[in-house]
């Protein structure tokens, strides 16, 4: 029945119940752990991780249950995408989490664009062309600028 379900989504199984061994360290000591994947599906060449719940609470991501099961997925397990199903009801909600990583590209291209703004605005050549050789700086080395904004832990844009 489910895989009838996912084929009418436009979805082809690759796998059930797939089991993924996640490996990390403890104080230099190696661990692992196994991870349970309720299907591994296709569409249109991405590979996406589905996990099935049922229950009212547990077909939420407002339950910390099911929201961080997911996480640990998408933290460990290359993924083009995460999917939660509430089986009973038919529903797909495909879900994405924000990394650090894209947080800092967030900030830096709102530092960008604010920087732009002002360059654009104000009538004074030498303040304009000094805006301009910084944007060019953050443009060409985006992963510095990154790493030299973090020094500022308060700084949000």
């Amino acid at each position: 029945m489910r895989h009838i379900f996912y084929r009418k989504k436009g979805f082809g199984i690759i796998g059930s119940q797939v089991i993924h061994y996640h490996h990390y360290f403890v104080n230099g000591e190696q661990r692992s752990n196994k991870l349970i994947l309720d299907y591994v599906a296709e569409k249109d060449g991405k590979k996406y991780l589905v996990e099935v719940k049922s229950g009212m609470k547990a077909i939420s991501l407002n339950d910390k249950s099911s929201r961080r099961q997911l996480i640990e997925y998408d933290l460990v397990i290359e993924n083009d995408g995460l999917i939660l199903l509430d089986m009973e009801n038919e529903i797909l909600q495909y879900v994405k989490f924000h990394s650090k990583e894209e947080k800092h590209d967030d900030m830096l291209r709102k530092l960008i664009i604010i920087l732009a703004i002002i360059a654009i605005s104000i009538p004074f050549w030498k303040i304009k062309i000094l805006i301009g050789l910084m944007l060019l700086v953050f443009w060409k080395y985006p992963n510095k600028t990154k790493r030299a904004l973090t020094v500022f832990p308060n700084f949000k844009l």
